[in-house]
């Protein structure tokens, strides 16, 4: 308590009020066969699981650490919250060791004042490498060098192996790094995971979990781990990743709970990661049926259309230089000065230092323009990574020197990461232009250019809820993620569902035909959803489905918008066609009602393709002008007119963003901000997003269900191909070689 009055005055209140003598902090259990909950207080320490927790925990660090620093000024402590390292850089062994066990005996003492015990089974000491060539005074015959300072240490545990894991990071010898990256990326939890989502009943869990989840650990390497170390494991990782990915949206699932088949050998996923760990595949060569141009979409971000699964691998060098610039200032000016001095005399050659100046050469040959890394990167690091002269790194630790700037580290790590995903998203570009044959490189470009719009790959990114507006059933979701992809269902083999059309059942036109009614279907819930949200957290009234009593007075009882609420209830700006706002707005319409119409369009449907391929959103805009074209003068003037036009593959018409904004400001400031304005746009363009996707799925499933006959072909159609669909390769066994002249 006393260091957050001193430290964090203006928080103070609530901590007070969490663990202040008032407080009965507890943590209450639920048992089995007991009605009643088992309430256990918490007396000492932070609550589990509060977020307040590693802040107070630090402060109550905070002034021992500086006392620590005034007390021992040949000594570092660098710390974690919890994982604190003592370092000695005096240069000599002996000596370093005496000064370490001054410092760390004090420290033992000093936070059993605050409650914090030293477990002294994690506390190990990492020896200079060339410590074990070294034969000391003070050394006894029978002993080795780690025994030797273990002794010095009092008892302390120094480990005989090349290097240590810090902070999750592994530091020392090359051999012992890359060891250690190997160990984390393919430990047993790790594999039983990925297992498990490979497993899972729900892919939108197994997706959200393999992205959030999975991908962290290997993230946190990325930054913190050597990018010569990486490489060649987290290649393998981002191999594992898609293997992973091709078994969520494979029907039937691919793997086993036991990992075996029926035969007793390994099942299809357990073979496909074994064929990843055992080799060096490189992305073209992975046991997926996934095409290039497939597998280079699921490793763009949302924001560009892709799945958000990014290869760490090509990614590695960015993290590894965004991370090391924003520590490289901060950690040299906490040094002792004469700590800091020893460091600059040998910075360039340290092999941190090696490793930030080939990721810079790295990055460069990407493809990012020169502009832009002068704009990410000091032009005296850029200077220095490519010259490499005496000029050059007298510049750099100048400029290692002077003062950082705040919140610098975060900026650059996530500018780097822009520029990586830009130069990635300008690859898949160029790859779909590539394509030789014209209509379907126009039905690429067309469908890329729409699912790059604002919010419509949201679904992928939406965790799974008991929302239905933010959820779908799984057969629904996997045949999006799968549509997503161009992935194309197995045709069933006969014609389709309505007698008048005689067309051949296919994916794509289950998907896109309007004389089986279930283009209604794919419309209809998008307005439901929207009415119901209206209702239900705008707390709007009078919100009405297919109303025509405002166009009756008119004299157009016909025309019937999908959703309208009344006037006076919420701020509605007035924008033109366009969706542009208009200047100035007119005061008497800005509490204006709603008549919103609902449209879903096929934008590679031949009507639009051809400019759908190099104009983004043009059918959906399209679309959006023929309704009010339908409606324009026949309404009153206290209700505005709202066209929401949406492409299959997510993109919508500017209308469609302006009315989200406007929901999304009432929204936010009918609970006071709790929930921000930008948060409520999220979660509109996530519920639009799922429940389009949705509905196409299920429109493309109940399709092939109802396929009919071809007389053509006289058989029956295969109404349940659509469950069978694989998309996993194992490698085939290897035979073993014969001798001919054995054979009997």
């Amino acid at each position: 308590m006393r260091r957050a009055a001193e430290y964090i005055p203006e928080a103070f209140n609530l901590v007070a009020k969490l663990y202040g003598d008032a407080a009965q902090p507890a943590l209450m259990y639920g048992l089995d066969e007991q009605s009643e909950a088992v309430r256990v207080a918490s007396a000492q320490g932070v609550q589990q699981g509060d977020p307040l927790g590693p802040v107070l925990f630090a402060l109550v660090l905070l002034p021992i650490m500086r006392e620590f620093r005034q007390r021992f000024p040949k000594l570092t402590l660098p710390g974690f919250l919890d994982d604190l390292t003592v370092a000695s850089l005096a240069g000599e062994l002996v000596t370093d060791l005496r000064l370490a066990r001054e410092g760390y005996d004090w420290l033992v003492i000093e936070l059993a004042t605050v409650g914090i015990e030293v477990n002294t089974e994690k506390t190990v000491c990492l020896l200079p490498q060339d410590a074990p060539t070294r034969i000391h005074a003070e050394q006894r015959e029978d002993e080795t060098v780690q025994q030797f300072a273990s002794r010095e240490l009092g008892g302390v545990k120094v480990t005989a192996e090349q290097g240590m894991m810090l902070v999750g990071a592994p530091m020392g010898s090359e051999e012992y790094g890359t060891a250690q990256i190997t160990a984390t990326l393919q430990r047993p939890a790790a594999e039983r995971l990925l297992h498990e989502l490979a497993l899972m009943w729900d892919p939108q869990a197994a997706l959200a979990l393999l992205r959030l989840c999975y991908h962290s650990r290997a993230t946190f390497l990325c930054r913190n781990a050597r990018p010569s170390l990486t490489g060649p494991e987290l290649q393998r990782f981002d191999g594992a990743v898609m293997v992973a990915l091709a078994a969520i949206m494979q029907e039937p699932a691919a793997c086993t709970v036991s990992g075996l088949a029926d035969d007793g050998s390994d099942d299809q996923f357990t073979k496909c990661v074994k064929a990843i760990r055992d080799g060096d595949l490189t992305e073209t060569q992975l046991p997926v049926t996934l095409s290039d141009l497939q597998k280079a979409l699921v490793r763009l971000p949302h924001h560009a259309g892709g799945f958000g699964l990014p290869a760490t691998h090509t990614r590695r060098h960015a993290a590894f230089v965004a991370r090391t610039l924003g520590a490289l200032r901060p950690v040299l000016a906490a040094l002792a000065p004469s700590q800091r001095e020893q460091v600059m005399g040998c910075l360039p050659e340290l092999p941190t230092m090696h490793e930030l100046r080939l990721s810079l050469q790295e990055l460069r040959s990407g493809g990012i323009p020169e502009t832009r890394m002068r704009d990410l990167v000091p032009d005296q690091l850029l200077t220095w990574a490519a010259v490499n002269d005496a000029e050059s790194a007298q510049a750099m630790c100048t400029w290692v020197q002077t003062a950082p700037e705040a919140g610098h580290a975060q900026g650059t790590q996530s500018a780097i990461s822009a520029a990586v995903d830009g130069q990635s998203a300008k690859g898949y570009d160029l790859m779909l232009r590539g394509i030789v044959d014209q209509e379907p490189r126009m039905r690429a470009l067309a469908r890329h250019l729409s699912m790059k719009g604002p919010g419509a790959s949201a679904f992928l990114a939406t965790l799974p809820s008991a929302n239905t507006h933010l959820s779908m059933e799984p057969a629904a979701y996997r045949e999006s993620m799968r549509r997503w992809l161009d992935i194309q269902l197995p045709d069933p083999g006969g014609l389709c569902s309505n007698a008048a059309c005689g067309k051949p059942q296919t994916a794509t036109h289950a998907a896109r035909c309007c004389l089986t009614g279930e283009q209604n279907y794919r419309h209809n819930p998008l307005c439901d959803m929207i009415a119901d949200v209206l209702r239900t957290r705008l707390k709007l009234r009078h919100v009405n489905r297919e109303d025509n009593q405002h166009f009756i007075a008119a004299g157009f009882p016909d025309l019937r918008p999908d959703v309208t609420w009344q006037h006076g209830q919420m701020h509605m700006p007035q924008w033109d066609k366009q969706g542009k706002l208009r200047v100035p707005q007119d005061p008497l319409r800005l509490m204006n009602g709603g008549l919103v119409d609902v449209t879903v369009v096929d934008q590679t449907g031949r009507d639009f393709l051809a400019a759908a391929s190099h104009t983004a959103g043009v059918a959906a805009m399209n679309k959006a002008l023929a309704k009010y074209t339908k409606y324009e003068g026949k309404h009153p003037p206290n209700y505005t007119l709202i066209p929401i036009a949406l492409e299959q593959s997510g993109r919508s018409c500017p209308n469609t963003s302006r009315l989200v904004r406007a929901l999304a400001e009432h929204e936010s400031a009918a609970c006071d901000g709790v929930y921000s304005v930008s948060s409520c746009i999220a979660r509109w363009r996530q519920r639009i997003s799922i429940v389009l996707q949705r509905s196409i799925s299920e429109s493309v499933l109940r399709n092939f269900r109802r396929t009919r006959v071809d007389p053509a072909r006289g058989a029956p159609p295969v109404v349940d191909r659509h469950m069978s669909v694989s998309l996993l390769a194992p490698p085939m066994p290897a035979l073993a070689e014969v001798d001919g002249d054995g054979a009997g």
